[in-house]
């Protein structure tokens, strides 16, 4: 099964940010100072074990949940592959590395966070 299987990856990312403060749950908010490159349309990228990109996706418009600022994205057509590695707005905050056992056991879900949690 392993040539056709294909998967859609969700996620969100979770910013908890001081800054954020005086927002009330469901106002849009976005990434500042040292988290501003957290926003609606930042990049969400996802290679396979050989660094190969394997999907790309964009973080949707964040809204504040009462504790911070959740974005969320979706990557469809994720083919098999024993490692991924998944970037999150650029390089700059480096990449988080999965195998295929722990994204199979999460149900293909990933949940994130920055900041001061």
């Amino acid at each position: 099964m392993n040539g056709g299987e294909r998967h859609v990856l969700s996620g969100t990312v979770l910013l908890v940010d001081s800054a954020a403060s005086g927002e009330s749950p469901g106002d849009q908010c976005t990434g500042s100072g040292g988290y501003g490159d957290i926003n609606a349309g930042a990049s969400v990228v996802l290679t396979d074990g050989s660094g190969s990109t394997m999907a790309t996706s964009e973080l949707s418009p964040g809204k504040f949940d009462g504790h911070g600022c959740v974005f969320s994205f979706v990557l469809h057509e994720v083919r098999h592959s024993n490692f991924y590695g998944l970037v999150v707005a650029g390089s700059n905050r480096g990449q988080l590395q999965y195998s295929y056992s722990q994204l199979s056991q999460g149900d293909w879900s990933i949940q994130l966070s920055l900041g001061d949690v």
